[in-house]
């Protein structure tokens, strides 16, 4: 379609391959152009790389998460999975939409953790990981609608936090427990 300048649309009308995202595939278009392999060989290697990279940032936020035991555990216990393995191998939509869904939760999750002042890194992890969830399948979108909403009450309830302690109303800056009133929502 790009190739011909827009004028070869038959890529939007086969089978239902038009609802989905075609990220993986123009990836694996391009790799094909560079390396000496068959489209098919290509698209499998490129299939086994993201599953790798899977791995990888999986074993990260399950370490980020839980420690350095539950990174373990979720390394080994993804990379037996034979559902996993095969559609690493096989899928060109499924497989790369969970790893970029795990890198945008994992983005999500040092952006929870580093508010109110993220760092440039997790701003592009985040970016990187909806972009690619994005390219995949658009429902990869509704994550960053979730974190809005979510990131917009965190926000809320910390300027409601600062209102009450300028007006005397908390124990100390240093209590992470509100020390207002019955009535506070908060608690």
């Amino acid at each position: 379609m790009y190739g011909s300048g827009f004028r070869d649309t038959g890529a939007l009308s086969f089978a239902n391959l038009y609802m989905y995202g075609g990220g993986f595939d123009m990836a694996a278009a391009l790799l094909h152009k560079i390396i000496p392999l068959e489209l098919f060989e290509t698209r499998r290697l490129l299939g086994a790389v993201v599953g790798v990279i899977g791995l990888a940032v999986t074993w990260r936020l399950a370490r980020r998460v839980g420690g350095p035991l539950a990174g373990l555990a979720t390394l080994l216990l993804l990379a037996l999975c034979p559902t996993f393995y095969g559609h690493m191998f096989m899928n060109p939509k499924d497989a790369p939409f969970a790893v970029s869904m795990v890198i945008l939760i994992l983005g999500l999750v040092r952006l929870a953790e580093e508010y109110p002042a993220p760092s440039p890194r997790t701003i592009l992890i985040v970016g990187l990981g909806a972009g690619l969830s994005i390219g995949c399948r658009i429902l990869g979108g509704l994550a960053l609608v979730y974190a809005a909403g979510r990131l917009r009450a965190a926000a809320d309830r910390g300027s409601s936090h600062a209102r009450r302690a300028r007006s005397g109303r908390v124990a100390s800056p240093m209590s992470s427990t509100c020390c207002c009133p019955a009535s506070c929502s908060d608690t």
